[in-house]
């Protein structure tokens, strides 16, 4: 009988043993986890941040696109009319003027703002 208990006893402290084992093996498992949601977490931020920079520089690069489009067409413009705006009766320092002559060879025959095209022309009448 004291051999039985003593067999009984010893199979009971090493399942004691696994089970503290065990316990230690999830509360280490549990820390990692909470570590690993942390780092999940930085990474998300990371990337929603890198997207972001990317989408930056992404519409940077589209608007420099756009103004290269925009100055070659300008470029084209005064290279075929260079000589017909300068030779007009028109002073070279006038802007506006410039801009009615841009707008009309590339095909625009009204400003935006009406009222500015028509106060402009009553001051120069």
């Amino acid at each position: 009988m004291v051999k039985f208990a003593l067999g009984a006893n010893s199979i009971l402290n090493e399942m004691r043993q696994k089970v503290e084992d065990m316990v230690q093996e999830t509360s280490r498992q549990r820390q990692r986890a909470e570590e690993n949601e942390h780092v999940l977490y930085r990474v998300k931020q990371d990337f929603e941040s890198l997207k972001s920079y990317v989408g930056s520089l992404i519409n940077g690069r589209e608007t420099l696109l756009s103004s290269e489009k925009q100055f070659q067409t300008i470029e084209k413009l005064f290279e075929s009319g260079y000589v017909e705006f300068f030779h007009q009766d028109i002073p070279q320092d006038d802007a506006y003027q410039m801009t009615r002559f841009i707008n009309m060879k590339i095909g625009k025959t009204h400003c935006q703002d009406e009222s500015l095209v028509g106060r402009k022309d009553a001051e120069r009448g």
